[in-house]
């Protein structure tokens, strides 16, 4: 080292700006490039997630189109082609559709039967279409070709399907035409979906034309213009393919994520310039490198600081040291530096005492050591009693896995004895599992190593077959040359341990998984309660806006698109509430064998034509509570898996009923979140031939929107869970990779009690209207203001509270004039709970009805010592309500 460096500040100083401009070398030369890479990377990633879903959900509703058109067809063919059974069919599916604009019907030869929304059209024929002979070559649903319609001049496409008479021939085919507008719920949210300054989606049809494109109108004379079948990320999506593409178009480079859409041809292309990407990245890799300069700025700083007051005085003490003079306290700083230098002057001090001592000391080791050779002996002795009483096996072996020495409970440990390892007739090595055998650390080390010591675990075969888990301690002995001659060491049996250490994982997992289904429960719980105060009053102003709009008015058909779309909101938040286990049931003793028969025709004709279904029914069945609606929903969601885990192979799907008894190790088994109380249980078991599935989708069956098809099912499996769970019953899933799946539901059995007949009249009662006047209480403004006016329409007087204080005020003011109070359960301040206690101090026989999302029986845990206490489940309309307020007011 130079004398530059000679000092411990320069030093510093040196290695600090050498470690410095090292760093920002690697920071320009490595990290920057790296950190550019990744945002680039992590910017693509988020582009392609946005494709794959747009594409899930043009797909999903491309699938769902599919399967009601097919069902109307089905219909069709088991109802008849009579002419006024053609055109209800159709302008209730006009009425209802989600996707079509409009349906029409023509016959083998091309000519109109039916279309409801223009009557003067039937009877014409359309042979002349391209796609009327495509269709009936095709023979089933197919999708038709973006091109401009004949009478309208709109944009439109569809899908056709044929209708088959007994024999399978073709009577006639029923087309859905979809037109495409840009204010189209799908095709307006690829229109307004924006990232960043630049970035965009756009559709293609499967010849390459723009479907929709945020910069470009949407109308038929754009469409037949632009043609994008040339540019990259078309070219390939239309081939079906996925992933990204950088590319360059008019002058500027771009960057894009495709994916097709099977069903139509179609494709999703999601772009962003790429110097926008660049950008992001230049910025977060300039933010780190500012980071870097002014960390070590600081730092350099605070090492010239601390070397000035900290080395300083250092110096002083090695000069004193040096030149022999005394290094008195009194000339450094009181810190560590002073300590050290009295430190020091004690030290010289006492240097001559302590050789004294040390020399006294030295006398006493001798001693000392003639003692602990004695306490070595009997240590010995003490050692030789542990062996002769040990549980283990003590061993000494050559390096061959012979062994010379044994002590221990070799037999019951291994089931050989002692005399056949010592007579060389089975060796250590042979006892080893084959499996763990190649893996063990530490054998070959134990042949080369000197001074080797290792400890490890593994199996071994008993005499018996058995497998057993064993520890092992060991160590090399050498001899005077240092050559290593024997191994020496102990091993004991864990195999219990082992044993209760797999038990406690398995119920950990359980553990985690039930609490993990218990948690999104309670989440999908709450998120559908509070959906269901907005369907509320989105269901409640489209019934009062049908009633007020004239009857010839356009906006009927509107409205009744609203109401449908709302009353699927409300389906769906039902699914949610059945997952959390809250959703709405109305129980009866249920005759299971009933249901099976009576669902017998609609689950053979939703299965595969591949597929056998095999019932084999209990008739000694005993009833059980259940909402006839919710067990149906399982039994379809398990046989449509069924049917779907076979695709096209040919199998088996079986449903079989019947009673067991069962305890709490039996419970074990279940997926639920409590434990179930024993005794007798009717089950439910749905078995299939399919694939199967393995260990980790089973973990994830039950989690929401999981699923292992292309396109997802939402709440399928999840919902018959929160079903079951509702229920307060179990449900077991036996399945292996390749050899199929069983789902086994329990039910608490009813004793005594014989099933009911299901109940399948269609109750369409006259709206009734009442008089008098009622208190509606909510917290959700939407609910008040929707319910009030459903309440008046209904011919009562009403008055309203956001809360339960507010409530006790009106209700105090007039407590004769109220004849019914209805209570939200939920409400800040005072809840429905406490103010039905509240009512009922003030007016003992005050009617009230409890409204909530929940189902009623979760109500009546919360009111069960209140008396009689009657509900209605939200979102409610008009006559629902009308029908609570007959039965509560006697009307």
């Amino acid at each position: 080292m130079p004398r530059l460096f000679s000092s411990l500040k320069s030093k510093f100083l040196f290695f600090f700006s050498l470690i410095f401009g090292v760093t920002l070398l690697i920071h320009f030369l490595y990290l920057t490039p790296l950190i550019k890479e990744r945002e680039l990377e992590e910017t693509i990633e988020f582009q392609g997630h946005l494709a794959q879903q747009l594409q899930i959900t043009l797909e999903n509703s491309f699938q769902k189109t599919i399967n009601e058109l097919e069902a109307i067809t089905f219909l069709i063919e088991k109802t008849g082609m009579e002419q006024e059974n053609l055109d209800r069919i159709l302008t209730e599916m006009d009425a209802v559709t989600q996707f079509f604009n409009y349906h029409f019907i023509l016959d083998a030869e091309g000519y109109w039967l039916s279309r409801p929304s223009k009557p003067d059209m039937v009877g014409k024929r359309l042979s002349n279409r391209s796609w009327v002979n495509e269709a009936l070559a095709a023979g089933k649903t197919s999708f038709l070709d973006v091109h401009q319609a004949q009478t309208s001049k709109a944009l439109v496409t569809g899908f056709v399907t044929p209708i088959h008479d007994a024999a399978g021939q073709t009577l006639a085919l029923m087309r859905g035409v979809y037109v495409i507008s840009e204010e189209n719920s799908l095709l307006k949210q690829v229109k307004s979906l924006k990232f960043g300054k630049g970035g965009y989606a756009y559709i293609v049809d499967s010849t390459g034309r723009l479907i929709v494109d945020p910069k470009i109108s949407l109308h038929y004379e754009n469409f037949t213009q632009y043609d994008f079948k040339e540019l990259p990320p078309v070219a390939r999506v239309l081939k079906g393919e996925s992933g990204s593409v950088e590319f360059e178009d008019e002058g500027s480079l771009w960057v894009a994520s495709y994916r097709p859409i099977p069903t139509t041809g179609w494709g999703v292309i999601v772009q962003q310039p790429k110097a926008e990407m660049l950008k992001l990245a230049d910025e977060e890799a300039g933010t780190f490198g500012k980071f870097i300069f002014f960390t070590f700025l600081l730092m350099a700083t605070m090492v010239v600081i601390l070397g000035h007051y900290t080395l300083r005085p250092l110096s002083r003490l090695a000069e004193a040291i040096r030149g022999g003079k005394p290094c008195s306290p009194d000339y450094f700083p009181q810190d560590e530096v002073g300590l050290l230098a009295g430190s020091i002057n004690t030290y010289r001090e006492n240097l001559e005492d302590l050789v004294v001592t040390r020399t006294a000391e030295l006398e006493k080791e001798v001693a000392a050591h003639q003692q602990a050779k004695e306490i070595l002996l009997a240590s010995e002795e003490k050692y030789r009693s542990f062996v002769q009483n040990f549980n283990g096996i003590a061993f000494r072996g050559n390096l061959d896995f012979t062994l010379v020495f044994f002590h221990g409970n070799v037999a019951e440990i291994t089931g050989y004895s002692e005399d056949e390892f010592l007579s060389g007739s089975i060796r250590w090595d042979q006892i080893i599992h084959p499996d763990d055998l190649a893996s063990l650390p530490g054998y070959k080390e134990l042949r080369t190593v000197k001074d080797y010591s290792c400890s490890r675990e593994y199996r071994i075969r008993h005499k018996s077959g058995a497998t057993r888990w064993v520890s092992e301690r060991n160590q090399n002995v050498c001899d005077e040359k240092g050559e290593i001659t024997w191994v020496q060491g102990i091993i004991y049996d864990i195999t219990r341990k082992k044993q209760e250490e797999e038990e406690q994982k398995l119920f950990e997992q359980k553990l985690q998984h039930v609490q993990k289904l218990e948690s999104l429960g309670i989440l999908a719980g709450g998120i559908a309660h509070d959906f269901n105060n907005l369907l509320m009053g989105i269901m409640g102003h489209t019934e009062l806006a049908q009633i007020k709009v004239p009857p010839l008015s356009p906006a009927h058909d509107n409205l009744r698109a609203i109401q449908n779309s709302t009353e699927r909101a409300a389906d769906l938040c039902g699914q949610m509430l059945a997952y959390s286990g809250k959703g709405h049931f109305v129980t009866q003793a249920l005759n299971l064998n009933e249901l099976v028969h009576e669902m017998t025709h609609m689950l053979e004709v939703s299965i595969s034509k591949k597929a056998s279904l095999k019932i084999n029914l209990d008739d000694q069945l005993p009833a059980f509570n259940a909402d006839v609606t919710q067990i149906r929903q399982i039994l379809m969601n398990l046989i449509v898996n069924a049917s779907e885990a076979l695709g096209d192979e040919t199998g088996l799907i079986s449903i079989s009923t019947g009673t067991i008894e069962c305890d709490s190790r039996y419970f074990e088994q279940t997926l639920m979140d409590k434990q179930l109380p024993a005794g007798k249980y009717v089950y439910l078991e749905v078995a299939d031939t399919g694939v199967g599935m393995d260990s980790e989708t089973r973990d994830k069956l039950f989690d929401p929107f999981f699923t292992t098809k292309f396109t997802g099912r939402g709440l399928g499996l999840s919902a018959v869970l929160g079903i079951i769970r509702g229920h307060q019953g179990g449900i077991i899933v036996y399945s292996e990779k390749g050899k199929g799946s069983t789902f086994k539901l329990l039910f608490p059995a009813l004793e005594d009690t014989l099933p009911r007949s299901l109940d399948t009249s269609n109750n369409n009662e006259e709206q009734w209207r009442g008089q008098g006047t009622i208190l509606l209480v909510d917290d959700d403004e939407i609910v008040l203001e929707v319910g009030k006016e459903m309440i008046e329409y209904l011919g009562f007087t009403v008055l309203t509270a956001v809360h339960g204080l507010e409530a006790l005020e009106v209700f105090r003011r007039q407590p004769a004039a109220i004849d019914c109070v209805i209570l939200d359960l939920t409400m800040p301040q005072m809840g429905g709970e406490e103010a039905l206690v509240e009512l009922r101090k003030i007016r003992p026989d005050i009617r009230v009805i409890m409204s909530s999302g929940y189902n009623e029986q979760e109500i009546s845990r919360h009111f069960s010592e209140q008396g009689t206490v009657d509900f209605i489940q939200k979102p409610y309309q008009i006559q629902m309500l009308s029908t609570k307020l007959r039965d509560v007011l006697g009307g």
